[in-house]
């Protein structure tokens, strides 16, 4: 496991807290969802096919409330440029046909980003690790606020003009947490505020 500096985009984690959190048992990372968990997991999996649809038409995602599992959309311009794949799309395929595969590539507009991001964290709804909300900035960068143990931390990941595919955000914040990573990039910023990420490479 690598333990330079990541390379695939500028990422900013924010955490508030004074105390470190204790290591999750290894049992914990693979508790089973709950019914309602599933739900919200399935929700969010909407929300990216949402997105994935309706982006190149101007549909922008503002804001989703894991707590009551509420979306804000706000309408933008149409946006003509198209998601590019690693693979080509089969005949009849539309681009949220593969949220469940393949990465855009960097050159694909921030909606198609925020599809597939969207798409990976549908699973952080059960375990130590939990999406709690997510604050979108006109597509340029989304903030995604997470539960870890008994502090709150938040992702920022651009989603406009990336240099290389948001590869895999699922376990790379799972590898983040999970390896307690977070911790050798973490410098403080102001009072019990941490900032992971900068000058740091994670997303």
């Amino acid at each position: 496991m690598t333990k330079g500096p990541r390379s695939r985009g500028r990422g900013e984690v924010i955490y508030s807290g004074s105390y470190t959190p204790p290591e999750p048992k290894e049992d914990e990372w693979d508790e089973a969802p709950s019914a309602e968990e599933e739900r919200a997991g399935d929700f969010l999996v909407t929300v990216a096919c949402i997105i994935a649809r309706q982006g190149a038409c101007g549909l922008q995602l503002s804001a989703i409330d894991m707590t009551g599992l509420s979306v804000t959309f706000t309408q933008g311009r149409p946006d003509a440029r198209i998601p590019f794949l690693e693979t080509a799309l089969g005949e009849g395929e539309r681009f949220e046909d593969n949220l469940f595969g393949w990465a855009p590539l960097s050159c694909s507009p921030g909606w198609a980003h925020l599809a597939y991001l969207i798409r990976s964290v549908a699973s952080f709804t059960c375990g130590p690790l939990r999406l709690l909300n997510v604050a979108v900035c006109q597509e340029r960068r989304a903030d995604l606020t997470f539960a870890f143990r008994e502090q709150k931390w938040m992702i920022r990941i651009p989603l406009e003009g990336r240099e290389e595919s948001l590869f895999d955000p699922y376990s790379r914040l799972l590898e983040l947490f999970q390896t307690r990573e977070y911790l050798r990039h973490a410098r403080s910023v102001q009072g019990d505020v941490i900032e992971v990420g900068a000058p740091g490479r994670i997303f």
